[in-house]
């Protein structure tokens, strides 16, 4: 079965922080203890997020937070994000001049490394860093802001990725709904990564219970 990977994408750290600690106390419920954090400052996206590093330090959380680098440039910027508590960074094929060097520093400085990719992206791309990368990420939207519909491409591409490299780790992000997620997993999506599906709802426990539900259906 896919996991479901929480995510959060706001303006400030207060509302990180506020989210991190939501999921800290939803463990059980997520049955997982894993946490993305989208990163966009404006010059890889239209939209703007929060992407203070500085924000990070000394910051304590029981989550394994893995920050969605959605900023240019990230060969030379890649060093700001090695800090405590980041244990696994995913960065963006068509941001990097040098992929194969971010993954590497990442890697040396012994946290886990993702590789993502926009939706215009061939999945192909993706070839000669198996291997090489931890997991890797397919957009189902554009990149920015949270709330947009998946594209209707998007299964399609996980089903070639994953007859591709079925040793591979998978994820997916952006427009998960209760509707497409069993989909995702069926066509070989590891884990789906999911924001306003599940903290846009009035009852939040019931959203990850009805999208977990979804997910075993299709195991």
């Amino acid at each position: 079965m896919a996991k479901l990977t929480p995510a959060a994408n706001e303006p400030t750290f207060a509302e990180i922080e506020r989210k991190i600690r939501l999921v800290e106390g939803m463990r059980a419920e997520f049955d997982s203890d894993e946490m993305q954090i989208d990163v966009s400052d404006g010059t890889f996206t239209p939209t703007t997020a929060w992407h203070e590093p500085k924000d990070l330090i000394g910051f304590e959380t029981k989550l394994k937070l893995d920050m969605h680098l959605m900023i240019a440039d990230v060969d030379a910027r890649i060093n700001d994000w090695l800090i405590e508590p980041v244990k696994k960074i995913t960065f963006h094929l068509e941001a990097a001049h040098d992929p194969l060097f971010v993954l590497e520093k990442i890697k040396e400085s012994g946290r886990e490394a993702g590789l993502a990719i926009n939706p215009e992206t061939p999945v192909e791309k993706l070839g000669p860093f198996f291997g090489k990368a931890d997991s890797f990420l397919v957009l189902g939207v554009r990149p920015g802001a949270s709330g947009q519909g998946m594209l209707p491409e998007t299964a399609e591409k996980i089903r070639t990725l994953r007859k591709m490299c079925d040793s591979c780790i998978i994820g997916v992000d952006g427009g998960i709904t209760v509707e497409n997620a069993g989909e995702l997993s069926e066509a070989g999506a590891d884990y789906i990564v999911a924001a306003s599906v599940i903290f846009g709802q009035k009852n939040i426990k019931r959203a990850v219970g009805d999208l977990i539900e979804t997910l075993k259906f299709y195991d």
